[in-house]
């Protein structure tokens, strides 16, 4: 499996000239592209995307368009969306209102909730920021069942900071939860955690 966070496309870059800014937007546009290319050059299984893929108070219809074609390009890799503070889930949402290929699978709710993959024995837990803020912590006092499955988490959340409005979530939580893995979004100069 693969994954990726924070690609931002189509965000707005208004420290830049906007000459410079659109060059940004491109740049940003063809990483989204190489990313998707590496996963159907490598037959990667999962993608988990752990939000900010694109910025919704920008995002263009080239764009989504440009998004459903990577997702599609890709039909043996199933993409787990985890949306975060710039992309949220909600009725008004490019989520909620594309049609996405059926290799996308998006969490669309606060509460933590799974996708199961029974061809490889998999379950990845998520929730979806329904708007710019998310103060709660959905994780506190969860812990995986002893199932022998491969259990992963994709999240956008702040580690570690108990006041934050981005998803306060702690190491520990991560830890007591048992996953073998936690993909992580929103910080974007983390050196992650063991």
């Amino acid at each position: 499996f693969m994954h990726a966070a924070d690609i931002h496309l189509d965000s707005a870059f208004a420290e830049f000239e906007s000459d410079k800014a659109a060059v940004r937007r491109s740049e940003l546009r063809a990483s989204f592209t190489a990313l998707i290319t590496f996963a159907r050059m490598n037959d990667v299984e999962l993608m988990l995307i752990a939000g900010d893929l694109f910025d919704d108070s920008f995002a263009s219809r080239e764009t989504a368009a440009h998004i459903r074609r990577e997702f599609a390009s890709c039909p043996n890799t199933r993409f787990v969306i985890s949306p975060g503070n710039h992309d949220p889930y909600n009725a008004a949402s490019f989520y909620a209102q594309s049609a996405l290929p059926e290799n996308v699978y998006i969490f669309n709710q606060k509460e933590l909730s799974y996708i199961e993959f029974d061809d490889i024995n998999t379950t990845v837990y998520g929730y979806a920021f329904t708007s710019g803020e998310y103060t709660e912590n959905p994780l506190r006092g969860f812990t995986v069942p002893d199932d022998g499955r491969i259990h992963l988490f994709c999240a956008h959340c702040d580690l570690d900071i108990p006041s934050s409005s981005y998803c306060p979530i702690t190491t520990a939580d991560i830890l007591n939860a048992k996953f073998d893995y936690a993909a992580l979004g929103h910080i974007h100069n983390t050196e992650g955690i063991k």
